[in-house]
């Protein structure tokens, strides 16, 4: 019947404009990482040469790691992309030396304040997670956990039968109760002063 040659052709249509978008997106990310490439080589170069200044070698490892970081997630978002038809590829990854490299890397960003980070975790634990995709989340929250803190932090991982548990704490003042729903939103940001910060 025609109502139905139609609809067909309606699905098609949709199907079509579908894999189309999904070419532009998977093409737009190549474009942007390419034409990230070259700064951030001049960064490393950069970084390189403040390196040479014995004074200057601790800001200069801050620097190259954040360069690497940014690397990686380049690396991360071009992957998603090209896996994005097929559905998300789970990995398994340790979570410990993630962790320890992120603590390490903002122990020196927040030298001044002498963070005390504390990590309850087990040397063998592994996450079902793309390791980009862990870097990033995990990399926001102790973000905000040095920035805010007091003094310490707290990072800790418990396993049960209703699921894993990544629990990070910090000695700050904390989310007014008032805007604590609020922050879950996607989008949605408390600290409008400084960009980057949720």
């Amino acid at each position: 019947p025609s109502e139905l040659l139609r609809l067909t052709d309606s699905l098609n249509r949709l199907l079509r404009s579908e894999r189309e978008q999904r070419i532009r997106y998977r093409d737009s990310l190549d474009d942007l990482a390419h034409s990230l490439k070259t700064p951030l080589a001049v960064l490393q170069g950069v970084s390189e040469n403040i390196a040479k200044r014995p004074e200057d070698v601790e800001q200069a490892w801050v620097l190259q790691s954040q360069i690497e970081r940014m690397s990686q997630q380049i690396g991360y978002q071009l992957q998603r992309a090209s896996l994005r038809k097929s559905g998300l590829v789970r990995h398994h990854v340790m979570l410990r030396p993630v962790v320890e490299s992120l603590c390490n890397t903002l122990d020196k960003v927040y030298r001044d304040k002498q963070v005390k980070a504390t990590l309850d975790l087990p040397e063998l634990c592994q996450v079902h997670m793309e390791e980009g995709a862990l870097l990033e989340m995990l990399g926001n929250l102790l973000e905000n956990a040095y920035r805010l803190c007091l003094s310490e932090v707290r990072v800790s991982f418990t396993r049960s039968a209703t699921g894993d548990e990544l629990c990070i704490e910090d000695d700050g003042p904390g989310v007014p109760h008032s805007q604590r729903a609020r922050i879950l939103e996607r989008g949605e940001r408390l600290d409008r002063q400084n960009p980057g910060q949720g």
